[in-house]
């Protein structure tokens, strides 16, 4: 469609013409946008014509009517604008769904890590409990021949017994030959 004036017009001459007498469509319809001369707004016509035959000549005429489709314009570009407007609206809540799905598995793996830690204070806090109010039994198990090996694996593996420990096997050794 060409932009107004007498270009337009002979356009939608050349393209109705075509369309009723050598297409021979039915009827033909054009839109037509104006600029109002009393308040500049943009109005709009719709142009339809039918070819018929001039009945005092005889020859192909073409009847027309004129519609002002203004309204039903401005309702096409409202109607066009909440569309775009619905479509941006849905696209912003796919993008706050995504964002929402990821925080909610962020949230999910940081509450799977405060359980496991949960779970892994718990167990230490049986364990010192175990250790701590459970009694133990005094029963020294190690004769005094596994200590002195014991002492004796120390020394040859180079770590020095402590002075403690020595003299306890010590005074194992000198209370078992008694």
């Amino acid at each position: 469609m060409h932009v107004g004036g007498a270009a337009e017009a002979d356009a939608a001459y050349e393209e109705a013409f075509d369309a009723i007498f050598n297409l021979a469509v039915e009827s033909y319809r054009h839109p037509i946008p104006q600029i109002s001369k009393k308040n500049g707004q943009q109005k709009w016509s719709m142009i339809e014509m039918w070819p018929m035959t001039d009945p005092v000549t005889s020859t192909p005429a073409v009847l027309v009517f004129v519609h002002n489709i203004t309204q039903q314009k401005q309702m096409e570009m409202q109607l066009a604008q909440r569309q775009e407007a619905l479509q941006r609206e849905n696209q912003d809540l796919e993008q706050n769904r995504i964002q929402m799905e990821m925080q909610t598995a962020a949230i999910k793996k940081e509450k799977e890590a405060f359980q496991q830690e949960a779970l892994d204070l718990a167990q230490r806090l049986e364990a010192v409990i175990h250790d701590k109010f459970i009694p133990k039994s005094h029963i020294d198990a190690d004769t005094p021949i596994d200590k002195t090996l014991n002492f004796l694996h120390a020394f040859v593996a180079v770590r020095t017994p402590t002075l403690p420990h020595t003299t306890h096997l010590l005074g194992h050794m000198v209370s078992s030959q008694s």
